[in-house]
């Protein structure tokens, strides 16, 4: 049941997939809903970009930030929206190469300023490897590999210093490798691997001691 639920989400979730996410205009008030995509023009080379509204209800597509020059692109994918605290605001977050550091945990408010990289979560050779990137209340949680200790759980409010794995389920260099994280209330479920049970469902609200194996 579990399994069907979470991997029907992920069909769902699929990175070419639109994702509306709320914009101030510039001269109003009102929010506009816009989607945001990777861009899927030769010229764009697989960069992010935004659509627009304008008068004549036609949409208007334009890179948001060139993330990595030239060709192959930045690769986006993975495009998630976290609600601020307090409904305030959103945050945009995407998986994105720009060519130095490998595939990277990035952010953006909506404007080429505002679109950056959180962390750079492997400092060493390779890259991160982040995928299933789930979004829970205002956090958001997803699987990497830091170069020390594995593919393991992560979580993000989109700051460097809150950007941390959440436990090292496997330990040391071994990979506990989540999968089908799903949301739960405040909760997210997830199967991952442990030495001494094997491959389990797991529950997580997002500390290292309430993350554990579900009995």
């Amino acid at each position: 049941m579990i399994n069907g639920g979470s991997m029907k989400t992920e069909k769902t979730l699929h990175l070419r997939s639109l994702v509306l996410v709320l914009l101030m205009l510039t001269s109003f008030t009102v929010p506009l809903l816009s989607p945001f995509e990777p861009s899927e023009d030769t010229e764009l080379e697989n960069q992010f970009q935004r659509h627009e509204s304008t008068t004549s209800d036609t949409s208007v597509a334009m890179m948001l930030k060139d993330i990595r020059l030239g060709s192959p692109g930045s690769s986006v994918s993975q495009i998630r929206v976290v609600p601020g605290p307090n409904g305030i605001g959103h945050t945009i977050f995407f998986k994105a190469n720009n060519g130095t550091g490998g595939d990277e945990l990035w952010k953006s408010d909506g404007t080429p300023d505002g679109t950056m990289i959180v962390k750079d979560i492997r400092t060493v050779a390779g890259s991160t490897d982040i995928d299933k990137m789930t979004v829970v209340g205002n956090t958001l949680f997803f699987r990497a590999n830091d170069g020390n200790n594995g593919s393991e759980l992560w979580k993000s409010d989109g700051t460097s210093q809150g950007t941390v794995m959440v436990k090292d389920i496997n330990p040391g260099s071994n990979s506990s490798t989540p999968e089908f994280l799903t949301a739960v209330g405040d909760l997210l479920f997830f199967r991952a691997i442990h030495p001494s049970s094997g491959c389990e469902l797991w529950v997580s609200d997002g500390t290292s001691n309430g993350t554990f194996l579900l009995k």
